[in-house]
């Protein structure tokens, strides 16, 4: 079984020519493979307070991946 896995962060930086994730105002993410995708973007959410003024960029990812700890799964929802 696969666990879907999404996470962002920031950086200080520039997107150089290329595709905006939300250009179209819809989430339009790359994709690496079959269980993996990735964008980038330069309409930012929750910025933190040491980031302010700088030139920021947010890279956003999807993943599935399969449980293999020995520990046992959490209940899906």
């Amino acid at each position: 079984m696969l666990h879907f896995y999404w996470g962002w962060m920031h950086f200080v930086g520039h997107i150089e020519p290329g595709k905006d994730m939300w250009a179209e105002k819809t989430l339009d993410l790359e994709e690496v493979d079959a269980h993996f995708k990735i964008g980038f973007t330069k309409e930012l959410a929750l910025i933190d307070k040491p980031f302010a003024g700088k030139p920021l960029v947010q890279i956003d990812f999807y993943a599935e991946m399969p449980w293999i700890l020995d520990a046992e799964e959490e209940p899906e929802y």
